[in-house]
């Protein structure tokens, strides 16, 4: 996108807003906008949240995975408003079964923060948002996101051995889902100014190490198997560089990134020295993707904490 520069009065230099992000967000004469200047760059920030975007789609002839995926997807992207029409049941693609539609998006409505149904009929619903998009709020969800994949993390080892509680622990899953999907929204409604595409790769990232706590859960609550001290240690330590993440996130030094990294790289070396048998092996395979997320996280808390 292009403008002309208006020269007025002889000094100012002025360019014209695009309309369409000026109807977006609601801007009025007279208003005051946040301008950064960086480099070659100039960002500008408008101070209201945007006029709620709202959509209708047609979910007729879907399938229950497909009516999930698109009321995730619009809430995720920032809707604040959505009509839908479908059938009266759905299929279940994995059970073969069918179930009441009107009950599988009032189940993914339970999983989005401030979506809620306020209007049905058996084959129609109106989906809005109640609970808008605060600063305050998005950073109490992150906060809370970090704590529960770490508590999921303790939890899992905790119970390695424990076939009821693990299979109990998908509900952390679920709960991380719940504030990533929030934080996704957040992001591409109001955005961070410049760190919104290092804060939505961060909560991304913590979305996939919770699939791996679950996938390791889930498995093990199954095949119960045997596992041996030295890789049970090796679990121990990525929970708690995980959490010194976590610390560093929140309290960021270029020491205690130096520390973290020595840490993971230590936590390798004790790794190649071991001679494990294959479900041990297995394990490590498992693991090994967090202690690389961890180093990917500690790489975006640098950027993020990069003074303009």
């Amino acid at each position: 996108m292009k403008r002309n520069i208006i020269l007025m009065g002889g000094k100012t230099h002025v360019i014209s807003l695009p309309l369409k992000w000026v109807k977006k967000y609601g801007i009025k004469k007279g208003e005051e906008l946040e301008i950064l200047e960086q480099d070659n760059q100039l960002t500008v920030f408008a101070n209201n949240p945007p006029v709620g975007k709202k959509i209708k789609l047609n979910l007729e002839n879907s399938n229950i995975a497909l009516i999930v995926r698109n009321i995730s997807n619009c809430y995720q992207l920032g809707y604040s408003e959505i009509e839908l029409l479908f059938d009266k049941k759905s299929l279940n693609e994995k059970s073969g079964k069918t179930q009441t539609s009107l009950s599988i998006i009032q189940d993914t409505c339970d999983q989005l923060i401030g979506f809620e149904i306020l209007d049905q009929k058996d084959t129609y619903c109106k989906i809005k948002d109640i609970a808008g998009n605060d600063i305050n709020e998005f950073k109490n969800i992150l906060r809370r996101l970090f704590l529960m994949l770490n508590s999921f993390g303790t939890d899992t080892l905790k119970n390695i051995n424990k076939t009821r509680q693990l299979s109990e622990l998908h509900r952390k899953h679920i709960a991380i889902r719940k504030y990533v999907s929030y934080c996704q929204r957040y992001l591409n409604i109001k955005g961070l100014q410049d760190k919104t595409s290092q804060y939505n790769e961060l909560v991304i990232r913590l979305l996939d190490t919770s699939r791996v706590y679950r996938f390791i859960a889930k498995n093990q609550s199954s095949k119960k198997n045997k596992y041996s001290k030295e890789v049970l240690d090796i679990f121990n330590e990525t929970i708690s560089l995980q959490k010194d993440f976590y610390n560093l996130f929140y309290k960021f030094s270029n020491s205690k990134a130096s520390e973290l990294t020595q840490k993971r790289v230590d936590i390798f070396k004790k790794i190649n020295k071991l001679n494990l048998g294959k479900e041990d092996l297995i394990l490590l395979h498992r693991l090994t993707p967090i202690l690389n997320t961890i180093l990917s996280l500690t790489s975006l808390s640098i950027s993020i904490n990069f003074e303009n």
